[in-house]
């Protein structure tokens, strides 16, 4: 393995480990959802789910709700509903709809601010909301309102240069979610 390929990996173990946290908070949520594939039932569903790459993009995808379209009423920041799930949308599109992708999307330098910056561990009904929002999304129950959008940035901030060739889809909350133009 070369150097590059290295750091990177210990990199993602380092954010896989800074993670076990909310493993142990989305296991006990997983009790409350039906898996959309088949397990084995003599075994505890949440052991066989926590190494899969579904169970994986799941946890990335709540965690990116989570902190990129806050929904924490008591901090004053109150996401609309579409645009956690927009957020959700756009990491799974950006992965091309494959499980064994969306973690390592949401983790890229600089594609989530909140990847950047220590967090709090999620907690409370903001957290839930989030697994709910990322189950919806991971089991296909949302269809993509987004029409394809892999980018947004927040309209609080000056247009980033890259915006400039991409094809504006919406606006919901703070974010404006775009796409690639057709060539």
């Amino acid at each position: 393995m070369n150097r590059k390929k290295q750091v990177w990996f210990l990199c993602f173990i380092v954010i896989l480990l800074s993670l076990s946290t909310s493993v142990k908070v989305a296991d006990a949520m997983m009790q409350d959802y039906k898996p959309t594939f088949k397990i084995n039932q003599n075994i505890k569903h949440t052991r066989i789910l926590k190494h899969t790459k579904k169970y994986q993009a799941f946890l990335c995808l709540a965690l990116n709700a989570y902190y990129e379209a806050p929904a924490h009423k008591e901090r004053g920041l109150l996401e609309p509903i579409e645009n956690q799930y927009g957020v959700a949308l756009v990491a799974l599109n950006r992965a091309q709809h494959s499980y064994k992708k969306v973690c390592s999307e949401i983790y890229r330098p600089w594609q989530f601010t909140w990847t950047m910056h220590k967090q709090i561990a999620p907690h409370g009904k903001n957290w839930e909301e989030a697994k709910k929002i990322a189950w919806d999304v991971i089991s296909g129950r949302v269809p993509d309102f987004t029409e394809g959008a892999t980018y947004y940035f927040a309209d609080y901030i000056k247009p980033p240069a890259w915006s400039a060739n991409k094809l504006k889809i919406a606006k919901w909350g703070v974010h404006i979610y775009m796409k690639d133009r057709e060539t």
